[in-house]
C-alpha cells in the first residue's frame, strides 16, 4: 500500500467509480499514527451497497468457505485498481485478512419519533442508524445516521435541563411509529415484495412459468477480454444509467475469465429490459446468453439457466 508520504497524507478515503468499494483506510493512521511494526499496516475496506448485495452468504457459514475466498480475493483486488497497485501485490503481501459480511445489519424499519429515545427516568437511551425522522429511508441505514443519533442522544445526556426530558419515546398519535425501509436488497419482506418471480414472458409449460429472481442475472458467452466495465456499460447502453448494482466477471482458478458473468440489478424492470435488449446479441463477436436466476423446484438457492436460439440482431451499437 503507498506509504503516509506516498498518499500525501491521507489516511482514509471515498472510492469513487468503482462498483466493488466506497471506502479505504489505514487502521494505523486512525489510531495514533502507526506505532507498531514499520512493516506492517492495518486497513479496512468497505465494499459498495452493489456489491454487498451481489454477495450474500450468512456470516455464521462465511468462515473457510468458498464465498470467504471468493470475496476477499475480489475486494483485495479492487483495492490494487483503486490505489494503482500491480495485480496480486496486495493479495500476496497481506499476512492476514477478516472479511465481515453485515447484511444482517440493516434496519428492515426506521423508527419515526426521533433521532434517539431516551428516558429520563432511567437516564438511558438508545441510539442507531433506525432512528431518523428523515422522510427518506435511505437515512435509515447509513453509518451517518447512527453518528448522528449517538451525537444527539449524548448532548440530550450532557444538558442539564434536556437530560430531565424524555424523548422519542411516545408511539402512534403525537408521537412515532415504524416505517417500513427497503432493506438495502437484503430482503424485503417489509415491503410486501417478493424477489422470486415468474419469468417474464415465458409461457408454454403447463406447470406454469418458472420462478426467477427478479433483480439478478447470468450471462454466458461473453468474450474473455471483457471487463466488468465493458459489462456494465453494454447493460447501461441498453437500460438506462446506473441501472447495474453490481457486475462480476467469474474466473477460474489461475484467475481468467470464464466466459461468464453474475449481475445484479437495482429493479426488476432494469432486468427485463437487459434479457429482452442482449439475450442473443452479438456483443464482443459472440452471441450472449442473458437468463434471469431460477429458482429451483422446491425451494434452495437459485441457479443460472442457460437457453440456446438467441435472438441475434444485425445492427450495431456504440458501447456505453
Amino acid at each position: 500500500m503507498p506509504s503516509t508520504e506516498g498518499r500525501g497524507g491521507i489516511d482514509g478515503a471515498y472510492v469513487e467509480h468503482d462498483l466493488r468499494l466506497s471506502y479505504i483506510g489505514c487502521n494505523d493512521a486512525k489510531h495514533g499514527g502507526g506505532k507498531g511494526n514499520d512493516q506492517t499496516e492495518v486497513w479496512t475496506v468497505l465494499s459498495s451497497g452493489g456489491f454487498g448485495k451481489a454477495h450474500k452468504v450468512a456470516q455464521e457459514q462465511l468462515e473457510g468457505s468458498e464465498a470467504e475466498t471468493e470475496v476477499t480475493a475480489l475486494l483485495l483486488a479492487a483495492v490494487e485498481c483503486a490505489v494503482g497497485l500491480p495485480e496480486g501485490a496486495v493479495a500476496k503481501a497481506a499476512s492476514a485478512t477478516k472479511l465481515q459480511l453485515w447484511g444482517a445489519a440493516i434496519p428492515m424499519n426506521r423508527w419515526d419519533g426521533g433521532e434517539f429515545a431516551y428516558s429520563a427516568a432511567g437516564r438511558v437511551g438508545i441510539a442507531g442508524d433506525w432512528l431518523s425522522t428523515e422522510a427518506t429511508a435511505a437515512t435509515a441505514s447509513t453509518v451517518e445516521a447512527a453518528w448522528t443519533s449517538g451525537f444527539l442522544l449524548a448532548e440530550h445526556i450532557a444538558s442539564e435541563t434536556r437530560c430531565a426530558v424524555d424523548n422519542g419515546l411516545k408511539l402512534g398519535k403525537g408521537g412515532g411509529r415504524f416505517v417500513p425501509v427497503d432493506a438495502g436488497g437484503f430482503g424485503s419482506a417489509a415491503l410486501g415484495k417478493s424477489n422470486w418471480i415468474d419469468e417474464p414472458s415465458s409461457g408454454g409449460a403447463d406447470a406454469g412459468p418458472p420462478k426467477v429472481f427478479a433483480q439478478r442475472l447470468f450471462i454466458h458467452n461473453l468474450g474473455f477480454e471483457v471487463t466488468e466495465a465493458d459489462l456494465v456499460g453494454e447493460i447501461e447502453a441498453m437500460t438506462k444509467p446506473r441501472s447495474v448494482a453490481a457486475a462480476q466477471i467469474l474466473t477460474g482458478p489461475d484467475g481468467a475469465s470464464r466466459g461468464m458473468a453474475k449481475v445484479r440489478m437495482e429493479s426488476a424492470e432494469d432486468a427485463a429490459a437487459a434479457v429482452k435488449g442482449l439475450n442473443g446479441e452479438q456483443l464482443w463477436g459472440r452471441a450472449l446468453r442473458v437468463n434471469f436466476e431460477e429458482k429451483k423446484s422446491g425451494g434452495g438457492r437459485g441457479r443460472g439457466r442457460g437457453r440456446g436460439g438467441g435472438r441475434g440482431r444485425g445492427a450495431g451499437r456504440g458501447r456505453g
